[in-house]
């Protein structure tokens, strides 16, 4: 009896782990989602990212590829990575592509959304001088 308790105990956490991104992040490219093996802190970070700037942005496209090519993704796997930035306007913000090891890239996204959410705003306000 013993074992069976541990065994349903060992269930339920396990499936509680679980967290889905935003519906306002998609991955696209040859990575998907999940091979990145997002750790639900990661995904809590992420999310909380995007819905800092769910004034500013309505929809966050992250691009993915991995520069080897290999199918199994580990933290030291580098990443080729380029954000799209949907803004509630007809505008877009868009990042060059770059590289990042799996380990660095849910910060490097959140750094890139502060950084364009900031500089988006800043072109996006009205300059004194235009009235």
């Amino acid at each position: 009896m013993a074992g069976l308790i541990v065994f349903k105990t060992g269930v339920l956490t396990g499936g509680d782990a679980e967290q889905e991104l935003s519906g306002m992040v998609s991955v696209k490219g040859t990575v998907k989602v999940e091979q990145l093996n997002l750790s639900k802190s990661e995904v809590s970070k992420i999310n909380r990212a995007v819905a800092g700037h769910k004034d500013t942005f309505s929809q966050v496209d992250l691009f993915l590829d991995v520069k080897d090519g290999g199918r199994t993704i580990s933290p030291k796997s580098v990443l080729i990575w380029a954000m799209v930035l949907e803004t509630n306007g007809d505008c877009e913000v868009r990042s060059w592509s770059r590289k990042v090891s799996r380990s660095d890239l849910v910060v490097q996204m959140i750094l890139y959304m502060n950084k364009a959410a900031k500089e988006y705003e800043k072109c996006a306000s009205p300059h004194p001088l235009d009235h």
